[in-house]
């Protein structure tokens, strides 16, 4: 995937990003990718994400959807299905994450603490991914995930 499929999926009553100024914004955790775009999306948008939301930890998309079902969110950041599933039931899809940043959506991270303590099975990890993905590129007639390996 070249980019993320995450939207902003807010309560009804809400029509835009700036809308959220003041509001609670949902998301899987602090400092992972739903927190990340959901800086972006809002700073893009004129509303200050560390004076203008709080944002609430909810964890898998499931968890997040069920919050702003409960109102303990005003909107989420979420991904397919939801957002699907959210737009059958009335709530607004006020941004996707495509629109605003084109990053690859999977990869490795590592914090600088468990870098400087692991150094070397940070490298023996990354040299074992980098092995994987060399012999499945060079043997892709043994595989078969529903996925492009291009």
């Amino acid at each position: 995937m070249t980019s993320s499929p995450h939207v902003v999926l807010a309560r009804q009553e809400i029509k835009s990003v700036k809308d959220l100024a003041g509001k609670k914004v949902g998301l899987a955790g602090f400092g992972d990718a739903t927190h990340v775009l959901a800086r972006l999306i809002l700073a893009r948008n004129g509303v200050d994400p560390d004076k203008e939301v709080q944002f609430v930890p909810f964890g898998p998309d499931s968890a997040r959807f069920a919050g702003l079902q409960q109102k303990l969110a005003d909107a989420v950041v979420t991904s397919p299905p939801w957002d699907f599933e959210g737009k059958k039931m009335g709530y607004n899809i006020l941004a996707r994450a495509y629109e605003y940043v084109n990053y690859p959506l999977s990869g490795v991270g590592v914090n600088q603490k468990s870098l400087q303590q692991n150094r070397d099975q940070t490298k023996r990890t990354i040299r074992g991914l980098i092995k994987a993905s060399r012999f499945i590129r060079d043997n892709r007639e043994n595989f078969n995930f529903g996925v492009s390996l291009a």
